[in-house]
């Protein structure tokens, strides 16, 4: 008899704390699912604003020529690199950031792995980030990117979106 009343009383238990164990896993997936969005983020964010205040202009909705997937540009980043004394021009490099099939992309000459930037190298187009869409917001301009990066789950919904901008830095000095 006592064994039965242990059992049932047991049954009572794990009845009762097994929703409650299951919503507290849920709730804290939720959480570091949100967490890592917000982490990738503040890498994406800070890795276009570091492109962006190496340029002299931006140019946006650009043919992305060269790119494949080809498309429209969300954002295209010229920058400079080094002066040619033939034309007394400086030579410029161009950064393309647009959006296909849901994820971001990069194209534009590859950078190396220190950090900056090769020029001279073949261009590559690179997914810098799935389920992601870019939108340029108002105030943009030739030297200014304002935007909204919205990190998407697998079923299309919103799980984290943030704002973002820069400005380029790059400029000729005419003597």
């Amino acid at each position: 008899m006592e064994l039965l009343v242990s059992i049932a009383t047991g049954l009572v238990i794990v009845g009762v704390a097994g929703p409650i164990i299951v919503s507290g896993i849920r709730g804290s997936l939720i959480n570091e699912r949100f967490q890592r969005s917000q982490q990738d983020f503040l890498r994406l964010s800070s890795f276009i604003d570091a492109e962006v205040s190496e340029g002299s202009r931006l140019q946006f909705a650009q043919a992305t020529a060269g790119c494949s997937p080809s498309g429209s540009s969300v954002v295209t980043i010229t920058i400079p690199y080094e002066f040619d004394t033939s034309t007394l021009l400086p030579r410029e490099a161009v950064v393309h950031y647009f959006i296909d099939s849901g994820a971001l992309y990069r194209c534009g000459p590859p950078i190396n792995a220190n950090g900056s930037l090769d020029p001279d190298g073949t261009i590559a187009t690179s997914q810098i980030s799935s389920n992601t869409q870019m939108t340029v917001n108002s105030g943009s301009n030739a030297k200014g990117l304002n935007y909204t990066l919205s990190m998407r789950n697998e079923s299309n919904q919103v799980i984290f979106s943030g704002t973002g901008g820069s400005r380029t830095r790059a400029g000729i000095i005419d003597n």
